[in-house]
């Protein structure tokens, strides 16, 4: 009786154990689009934007004809896509294998929006597409630039859309095979709570400054980089950590970012332009690295006052005259 009871036991363990590999397995097989080992990737949380205190706080520096021209932008580009702007967007991500184009790639979640993207890529003169499966992979070409390929996949009851874009013809077909066996644009924990941005560099290619050596010099001592952009109800801030070398070159570009700081500040005296350059560096913090740590972190903060200072001073520098508000 012993015996078999510890035979059960031995054959409900067996079965735990491979239910758990099996499970993993899934986990960790392609559910997401991004890879894990992509050279490079960001991710944008739209949702966490459109309803942050910064949101608001961005659309109060304008005053009432401005929000209603930003809002007849917002609406106009909403009708040519057929995708809401202020709903239905999710999180964007752009990542690659390498800085090639044809590795690169742009997910979006859309929801269930039912878009007119296709239809509206069908009016341009470069127009392509072919049958891939029960889609349609659509491409364009603007001048002197790679096609740049993209397939639009339906949500449903179990799953959100995925508008899909690529230069990469085989990359926008493997990310169609994905999306459609139930990957997800990302991982939820890619972005942290309050944090609505994040873009990180696991590895530089040696070639990106090629031709320019001071470049070259500093890109050669990175190993990684991130910027995590973070928004709540009483301040924003972006912060940039670069991972060097060894705790030597830490220590050197830390001295480059602290004292190319203090020069602007020093200028400000007398150069109208520093002046308003020092006025934004106010808002930086160059931390000084840990004894023996090769991380550095710089980063910008600030309260919602000063955010409609900065903002007031990117107004001033003609910062939003593209939009066409002033």
């Amino acid at each position: 009786m012993k015996r078999t009871f510890l035979l059960w036991i031995g054959v409900v363990a067996l079965a735990a154990v491979q239910l758990l590999t099996v499970s993993a397995a899934a986990d960790d097989s392609a559910d997401y689009l991004i890879p894990p080992d992509a050279a490079w990737g960001m991710v944008l949380d739209a949702g966490k934007v459109r309803s942050s205190a910064l949101a608001g706080q961005i659309m109060e520096h304008f005053d009432e004809a401005e929000r209603a021209k930003v809002d007849e932008m917002i609406d106009g580009l909403s009708n040519m896509i057929g995708l809401n702007l202020r709903q239905d967007l999710g999180r964007i991500v752009v990542f690659g294998d390498s800085f090639a184009p044809a590795d690169t790639a742009v997910a979006v979640d859309i929801g269930d929006a039912r878009t007119n993207i296709e239809g509206f890529l069908l009016t341009n003169e470069s127009y392509r597409s072919y049958d891939y499966g029960d889609l349609i992979i659509h491409s364009i070409q603007d001048p002197h630039k790679p096609r740049c390929y993209c397939a639009v996949i339906p949500g449903g009851d179990a799953q959100s859309g995925v508008l899909l874009m690529s230069p990469g013809q085989e990359k926008i077909e493997s990310l169609v095979d994905a999306a459609k066996a139930g990957a997800k644009v990302s991982r939820p924990d890619a972005l942290g709570e309050g944090d609505f941005f994040r873009l990180w560099i696991e590895r530089i290619p040696e070639d990106v400054f090629e031709g320019q050596p001071r470049q070259s010099n500093i890109a050669g001592m990175i190993q990684s980089l991130e910027i995590v952009g973070f928004t709540g109800e009483v301040d924003t801030s972006f912060a940039l950590s670069v991972s060097l070398t060894n705790p030597a070159r830490a220590q050197q570009i830390y001295q480059m970012a602290a004292g190319g700081k203090a020069m602007v500040e020093f200028a400000a005296a007398s150069d109208a332009d520093a002046a308003k350059l020092a006025d934004l560096l106010a808002y930086v913090r160059v931390e000084q690295p840990e004894d023996d740590s090769n991380m550095l972190r710089i980063t910008a903060r600030c309260d919602n006052e000063g955010l409609a200072a900065v903002l007031q001073m990117l107004d001033d520098a003609g910062a939003f005259r593209d939009l066409g508000l002033n």
